[in-house]
């Protein structure tokens, strides 16, 4: 989920931190990307591909493809894995699995009916529910990023949070992820692609922090405690309160615990809505403002500079990718 309703808030408190590019803006710059969404992706839009074992494959086809068009792009990407989530994301999470459950036994039921063009799209729009990555996806692409000679390392807790701690600390320039919560948790730009109807695959939206801050005139920590008022993955959305709603709060009364004393003073137009302890709040911001470190092995990123292995590479690939040709063309884009 990210933030719920941040990009809204940003779109119309401060538009100047929001800039749309080309993907040329990336040259030379060095991406630490978030590949969980990537992967969840590919395993939608390319669900149908599948080797002769009936295993999934497309995760490794629009990856291989994607990057090596970032690389030709001149872009330095760098690939980060997910970890063990913090203890705080256990709900959500829960209600993740139990979403993914529910929809499986509808797409069981759904199947028993006759085919129609309406029960289909029902089917589909299941199946993007609960597709999730799984171990083996992220081992399959690990294998082959070390072929391509692209750099990637395997986070100790959330994936947005490694990249974030990468451009911190100058091992990166900027992140690419789908997740607005990489902003709480401090990257100074956000990269994000753009896959609305009429625009380029290639073209990207940047989000600027410092703009940010300053369109919303808020400081960093009001604005982490904005966020966790919009609702997180470790914090519920809030009856009533949108983002814009949740801006005003805090502009108001300045942070998030005077802000949470003043709604629940207000608790008779929440319905049956219950605000969790000011405890819950205080272990989510904690998430956001602590320096991450550690979460990234050091280590690795001296020891992960591989190059790329064209033989290694085709040699993997062909249980992946069956035109020649079109991974020749790819393989030149990262020579």
């Amino acid at each position: 989920m990210g933030v719920k309703g941040l990009t809204n808030v940003i779109a119309n408190k401060a538009p100047l931190g929001i800039k749309e590019e080309k993907i040329t803006y990336l040259k030379g710059k060095r991406v630490a990307i978030d590949m969980s969404l990537i992967v969840y992706q590919f395993l939608i839009t390319n669900k149908f591909m599948k080797n002769e074992k009936g295993e999934a494959t497309g995760h490794v086809y629009g990856t291989f493809f994607r990057l090596a068009g970032y690389v030709d792009n001149g872009m330095i990407p760098i690939c980060v894995f997910d970890g063990k989530p913090p203890d705080a994301k256990k709900g959500t999470i829960q209600s993740r699995n139990k979403g993914v459950k529910e929809s499986l036994d509808k797409i069981d039921e759904l199947k028993k009916l006759p085919q129609t063009i309406e029960i289909k799209k029902k089917i589909n729009d299941l199946e993007k529910k609960s597709t999730r990555m799984t171990w083996q996806h992220g081992e399959d692409l690990k294998k082959l990023l070390t072929q391509m000679g692209i750099q990637w390392y395997q986070a100790d807790g959330e994936a947005e949070a490694g990249c974030v701690w990468l451009v911190k600390n100058n091992f990166a320039d900027t992140v690419m992820t789908e997740d607005m919560d990489t902003l709480p948790l401090g990257t100074p730009t956000l990269i994000r692609r753009r896959v609305r109807k009429g625009q380029k695959p290639d073209d990207i939206t940047v989000f600027h922090l410092d703009k940010i801050l300053e369109g919303l005139e808020l400081t960093m920590e009001q604005f982490i405690d904005m966020c966790l008022l919009c609702g997180t993955d470790y914090t519920p959305s809030i009856p009533r309160v949108g983002s814009r709603t949740a801006h005003t709060y805090i502009k108001n009364n300045g942070n998030l615990m005077d802000t949470l004393e003043a709604l629940r003073a207000k608790s008779f137009t929440m319905g049956d809505f219950v605000l969790p302890s000011n405890d819950l709040y205080l272990e989510a911001k904690n998430i956001f403002m602590c320096s991450n470190d550690g979460i990234i092995n050091t280590e690795d990123i001296i020891t992960k500079l591989e190059p790329l292995n064209v033989t290694g590479l085709k040699e993997f690939l062909k249980d992946y990718i069956k035109d020649t040709n079109r991974i020749d063309k790819a393989i030149n884009k990262l020579l």
